[in-house]
């Protein structure tokens, strides 16, 4: 019999086991547990959990019947069609009609999981390019006298982040507006480091932000994200010296590689990426699920 239920704790362990064999023996950390916004369901199949779905809503109000899912999978010997359907279904319940049309679902095509755009001929909508750098032999370049930076400190500079973060973005796809609320609670978050959040001042006045955050899954990496120079100062060389100083930093932090993602549309943050030494080492592919295309009926 299969059935889909919600998670709690009593199922910490069967979730765990799962995230551990769908990530490289990685448990769930407490962020994905404790986070508010991100819901879970388990797959269960004759009285046993074999697969998992975490999801949430997209605050965007274009595309607000969408829904967006953070992970799926499922054991391999419980893999098939049906099954995905049934996990993708069950979140999708409405009092007379169904919440969303759309899910969208981000896959690796490097990971066993992709099969499941095979398994469900989903259509990708967007790619992520996975790109990496080796910062042995990586040198500082010389700025100018009009440029400088400031780290971010913590009571402080959050309304700073979050009108520049909204400059960066503005237009970009999927892309709703920081509030202060959302600043606060990265803050909290495990990948979160307060020394790696860098404003490129030119003339004395911010132009621009990069972030170095941690990924820890299975080891510690570190990413660049949020990177970019406002509108007002774009075309005069910053990116380049605001991304070295960036890998200068995280050189310090010793390690010898860096990352970043990057939309594959992006072409002129691709140019800067390879013309700095990094190169593709994957990508991600934003895959969309279409709800009026199934045919499980959970009414």
């Amino acid at each position: 019999m299969v059935k889909v239920e919600k998670y709690n704790d009593n199922y910490t362990d069967s979730f765990n086991r799962l995230y551990s064999m769908a990530h490289g023996n990685t448990r769930a950390n407490s962020d994905i547990l404790s986070n508010n916004k991100l819901k879970i369901k388990l797959l269960k199949i004759s009285q046993k959990i074999k697969g998992y779905i975490l999801y949430k809503d997209i605050d965007d109000s274009s595309i607000k019947d969408r829904v967006h899912i953070e992970d799926i999978f499922i054991e391999k010997n419980y893999c098939n069609k049906a099954n995905y359907t049934y996990l993708l279904e069950s979140i999708n319940k409405g009092f007379l009609f169904k919440k969303y049309k759309t899910a969208q679902i981000f896959l690796d095509k490097s990971k066993p999981y992709f099969e499941i755009s095979d398994k469900l001929n989903l259509s990708m909508d967007q790619e992520i390019y996975d790109m990496k750098i080796f910062l042995n032999g990586y040198k500082r370049v010389p700025v100018t006298d009009n440029v400088s930076f400031k780290t971010f400190k913590k009571g402080r500079d959050e309304y700073t982040r979050m009108w520049i973060q909204n400059d960066l973005f503005k237009g970009a796809k999927g892309h709703k507006d920081f509030n202060i609320e959302d600043v606060l609670h990265e803050q909290k978050q495990i990948y979160f480091l307060e020394e790696g959040c860098i404003f490129l001042k030119y003339n004395d006045e911010i132009a621009g932000y990069a972030q170095v955050i941690y990924e820890n899954h299975p080891d510690t990496k570190p990413y660049i994200v949020n990177f970019g120079i406002i509108t007002k100062y774009r075309g005069l060389g910053l990116s380049k010296l605001l991304l070295n100083h960036t890998l200068n930093f995280i050189k310090r932090k010793d390690f010898n590689e860096a990352y970043v993602t990057v939309d594959s549309s992006n072409k002129k943050a691709l140019r800067l990426y390879r013309k700095t030494g990094f190169s593709k080492i994957g990508s991600l592919g934003m895959y969309l699920y279409n709800y009026n295309s199934s045919k499980v009926s959970f009414f």
